[in-house]
């Protein structure tokens, strides 16, 4: 949970304040360097378990939860930065000059106006990065040597031994794995709807 939550609210955080830049402040190879952050997402995962253990290695962060949290942002930003560019893109840029004009700074324009109107692809995001991170079994399984940092994905599939399958386990251990998931996304879920009906209504 503590995993989950971290590298949620990190990815989430810096993918608005990038995409916030991609669509509002073009500069010269801003196409390239989009298309280049985006190229990194297409990267299997396999092929960068070996690279995000010598970093996190030499960092001193193997075997703990900070470690992964950064591993699982890192991974993950280049998505949610295409992500979240797609619905700035979609919010009128009238509406930051006319916030501008008003006397807002442009971190004030970010704030009090583009955030609460790109609020449902906020909510979308913050989903969809934290059952990425609640199921990610790779680089947790690669990266986590004690119970202290082992997510739950780790533990259940340590229910597969050479002599046995502990089936009783690995079902009671994920039925109770499910619930934290289902709690998140029934609270998100509120405020997806929320924005997406909230322009529907005029005056």
């Amino acid at each position: 949970m503590l995993v989950g939550i971290a590298s949620t609210a990190a990815t989430v955080f810096l993918a608005s304040l990038a995409a916030y830049a991609f669509s509002r402040y073009p500069y010269r190879g801003a196409s390239t360097a989009f298309v280049g952050l985006l190229f990194l997402r297409m990267l299997p995962s396999v092929a960068l378990v070996v690279p995000y253990f010598l970093v996190m290695r030499s960092l001193h962060l193997i075997d703990t939860r900070a470690g992964l949290a950064i591993v699982y942002v890192s991974f993950q930003l280049p998505y949610a930065v295409w992500f979240m560019k797609g619905f700035f893109d979609g919010i009128p840029r009238e509406l930051d000059e006319a916030a501008r004009i008003d006397g807002c700074t442009r971190l004030g324009t970010y704030v009090r106006i583009v955030l609460p109107l790109a609020a449902a692809g906020l909510s979308a995001l913050a989903v969809f990065i934290f059952f990425l991170a609640w199921n990610e079994l790779l680089f947790a399984l690669v990266l986590s040597r004690s119970a202290a940092s082992k997510t739950i994905p780790v533990m259940i599939a340590e229910g597969i031994s050479e002599y046995q399958i502990k089936w009783g386990q690995m079902s009671a251990s994920a039925l109770l794995y499910l619930i934290p998931s289902f709690l998140f996304y029934t609270l998100v879920l509120r405020y997806m709807l929320r924005g997406l009906t909230g322009g529907a209504v005029k005056g």
